[in-house]
């Protein structure tokens, strides 16, 4: 058995796996065949390696194919075995939290600053979304969506952004129900509190694998309250321009820039009973049966981070470095030889 047979193997295996499991790729790659196919093709091409490397002949051409055998076993095994073994965790954060050491292990206490968005991006990205992250006694990082930035043992990048309004929400007691930045589309909801508004219908946008748009409503439920507070962002200046944020196209212009004199959609509800309902602009305060409200002008944001520890990934990189330097190495020897041959009958 040959490592091109059991790579051909694997291939089928892949399409056999996705048709009838629709595990996908690195579902095959990390399934106990998948690891087994590619360790062996692995174990094959490392063998090869030794013999290029001892067999005779000019040394850069052996140089040349032990580096493609033997990068290419490296990947082969290491690839498979970080899918298997990688560590990842999502975080959510907002503008100004921390969190503590250890929450990450490896990590110390962890505090976040500015998020920042763009229309345009670095590298091939269309959009930008990043958020600066300091650990302890160590100089910040911003983290964006690609490629992911190291911190300590982790590998962070942004997998989705959202808003945070500052509420205030007093009772008729005038004691506070709450006073707090609420994330909007972070909150739980029982079905029949969910029930008791009109939801925005969702965005229908192929892009950010439901990442994207971020949401800009929510229902607020404390716990310990027979209380219930619907909060939609309607309008905005974004970028210098008013936007109305129903329209079902304002997806389009929401990394344009930061929210700013936001007016907020808001229904509060008692038990079951609404007792208001109207428009409220952030930074004004509104008085209505049974309770005020104030929502702050400025309007936060917040991010999912997607964390990955992945002590192989190294490896993994190191064997798809040696395999690419020998196809160069390669590639110029088959040159080079091509450009002697050109020579030789030029000359004859």
């Amino acid at each position: 058995m040959t490592a091109a047979r059991l790579l051909v193997l694997f291939a089928f295996y892949v399409a056999a796996i996705d048709l009838g499991a629709s595990r996908g790729f690195i579902g095959a790659v990390a399934s106990p065949v998948g690891i087994a196919l590619l360790a062996g093709a692995g174990v094959l091409l490392a063998w090869r390696a030794v013999r290029e490397a001892r067999s005779a002949g000019p040394l850069a051409r052996r140089v040349a194919r032990a580096l493609v055998s033997g990068g290419g076993a490296l990947a082969l095994v290491a690839l498979p075995a970080s899918f298997a073994t990688r560590e990842a965790r999502q975080l959510t954060v907002g503008e100004g939290q921390a969190f503590e050491a250890g929450r990450l292990p490896g990590l110390p206490a962890v505090r976040f600053g500015e998020v920042r968005l763009a229309p345009a991006g670095p590298h091939l990205l269309s959009k930008t979304v990043s958020v600066e992250a300091a650990g302890d006694g160590d100089a910040p990082v911003r983290i964006g969506l690609f490629p992911p930035t190291a911190l300590g043992p982790w590998r962070l990048s942004v997998f989705r952004f959202g808003y945070a309004v500052g509420v205030t929400w007093l009772g008729a007691d005038e004691a506070p129900i709450v006073d707090a930045y609420v994330m909007l589309g972070t909150l739980p909801h029982r079905e029949g509190d969910a029930a008791l508004v009109q939801w925005t219908p969702e965005a229908n946008v192929m892009m950010g694998a439901g990442s994207f748009p971020p949401k800009l409503e929510d229902l607020v439920s404390p716990p310990d309250a027979d209380a219930h507070l619907f909060i939609r962002l309607d309008e905005a200046t974004i970028a210098g321009a008013r936007r109305d944020l129903r329209d079902p196209d304002a997806y389009r212009w929401l990394v344009d820039g930061r929210l700013g004199s936001p007016v907020f959609q808001v229904e509060a509800f008692r038990g079951k009973e609404k007792v208001f309902e109207g428009k409220v602009r952030g930074g004004e305060p509104v008085r209505f049966p049974g309770g005020a409200l104030e929502l702050q002008e400025e309007v936060l944001l917040w991010v999912e981070l997607l964390a990955i520890r992945d002590p192989l990934l190294p490896w993994a990189a190191g064997g798809l470095a040696l395999l690419g330097a020998g196809l160069l190495l390669e590639a110029g020897l088959a040159l080079r030889g091509l450009l002697a041959r050109a020579r030789f009958r030029a000359s004859g």
